[in-house]
């Protein structure tokens, strides 16, 4: 079950896509399916959810938090509770982008709000 996809920065030809068994990669011209390589950096292999950032980097919504993926450094960063992050699991559909670029996360103890424009990506 795919619960949610994205377009690869880099390379055209390749939609991200969100499963509960990991980042999956799709070539959009033949239609296979394979594992991410980023896949593996990722502490938790339920994504849920993936949205874009201009810079090409994204930010993922897993069950064991939300990640940014820094496309130049290819690494991910966890924003946990110390992070101001309200939950430590989030919902497979309460996420979305609002209109002014802030991202909302449902997780079981309520919204986690992240103003992209604003936050420093360590």
């Amino acid at each position: 079950m795919v619960s949610s996809y994205a377009q690869v920065a880099n390379n055209p030809r390749q939609l991200w896509l969100c499963t509960p068994n990991g980042l999956l990669t799709m070539d959009k011209f033949d239609y296979s399916i394979k594992k991410a390589p980023e896949s593996d950096k990722l502490p938790d292999q339920a994504v849920t959810g993936i949205f874009p950032e201009p810079s090409g980097s994204y930010w993922l919504i897993a069950n064991k938090g939300i990640f940014y993926y820094d496309i130049t450094q290819k690494q991910f960063v966890h924003y946990n509770k110390q992070h101001g992050a309200n939950s430590e699991e989030y919902n497979w559909t309460g996420n979305t982008r609002l209109p002014d670029g802030r991202i909302v996360f449902g997780g079981n103890n309520g919204l986690t709000i992240i103003d992209t424009k604003h936050l420093q990506k360590k």
